[in-house]
């Protein structure tokens, strides 16, 4: 289990976020808030997710982490934000 959302972990993104990004990157951390876990997904991946989960004001939508790790174009920086993370322990 991780994060708050336990067994079925989501991404909470804002309406207002596509106005000033290109890219969305999700992290996960442990309950313990250790980092587990970073994905970088592009504008034109995101949309169609957030649509498909917006609430109904459409402010705001919580897409499974699932979904969000296997869009179209989906990068994982996992290792990459681990490294920068331990690097930043050493100073």
């Amino acid at each position: 289990m991780l994060g708050t959302d336990g067994m079925y972990p989501r991404v909470s993104l804002r309406e207002g976020k596509f106005k000033v990004a290109d890219q969305f990157m999700a992290v996960r951390c442990t309950p313990e808030v250790e980092f587990y876990a970073a994905v970088l997904i592009p504008k034109s991946s995101a949309r169609p997710l957030f649509e498909a989960r917006k609430q109904v004001s459409g402010a705001l939508a919580h897409i499974a982490w699932r979904d969000w790790i296997s869009a179209v174009g989906a990068v994982d920086y996992t290792r990459r934000f681990a490294d920068c993370l331990r690097g930043r322990d050493k100073d």
